[in-house]
């Protein structure tokens, strides 16, 4: 799953420059493994694999990356 966030734009050395917006990116994300978390699917195993930001330069903003992985017994 990809959830992505608008970089937010900080001045470093007087200068305006963008920066993810790191909070964001997890309090959407925390609020996606709850919801995940709440779900009564039977026999239903889930894990998350890997958990990753990355940058997305030319539209000036950065993703999180929920590499999820699943079972169903």
């Amino acid at each position: 799953m990809n959830i992505f966030v608008s970089d937010k734009k900080v001045k470093i050395r007087g200068r305006e420059q963008r920066k993810a917006d790191r909070e964001r990116l997890r309090t959407i994300g925390d609020a996606l493994v709850a919801y995940l978390d709440e779900q009564n699917v039977a026999d239903l195993e889930y894990w998350i694999e890997n958990d990753t930001t990355i940058k997305e330069i030319e539209v000036k903003q950065h993703y999180r990356n929920l590499r999820i992985s699943w079972n169903i017994h």
